[in-house]
């Protein structure tokens, strides 16, 4: 969906550095594809600064709070996460979604805007 520009998908350096530390440890031959389709469909923005991480410390595990704060400070309005037990945002309009969540959300929305 993002790389046919229907939804603004963005995430921050350290994300990005992560992914690809797991790609590396477990699929090392697909790097090359993953690259490429990032560059075609997702926004790189930067890390919060620890202060701003800071602000958002009480509303994330602490591995995860990166990935809030990155979030919330940028105007995103979904987070997409496998392990959504994980962040409990307070304030805003920011909701955290399983993949299937969203995808099932986005079929809803599809469908209403076609009948």
């Amino acid at each position: 969906m993002a790389e046919f520009t229907l939804w603004d998908v963005v995430t921050a350096v350290y994300t990005l550095e992560e992914a690809i530390r797991n790609l590396r440890r477990l699929l090392p031959s697909q790097e090359g594809a993953f690259l490429q389709l990032f560059a075609r469909s997702v926004r790189l923005i930067d890390d919060p600064t620890s202060e701003q991480i800071e602000q958002f410390e009480t509303q994330a595990d602490w591995k995860d709070v990166i990935n809030l704060a990155a979030a919330a400070l940028n105007g995103v309005h979904v987070l997409v996460t496998f392990n959504k037990r994980d962040y409990y945002p307070q304030n805003g309009p920011l909701r955290i979604l399983t993949p299937g969540e969203l995808v099932s959300e986005a079929r809803h929305v599809l469908y209403q805007n076609l009948s």
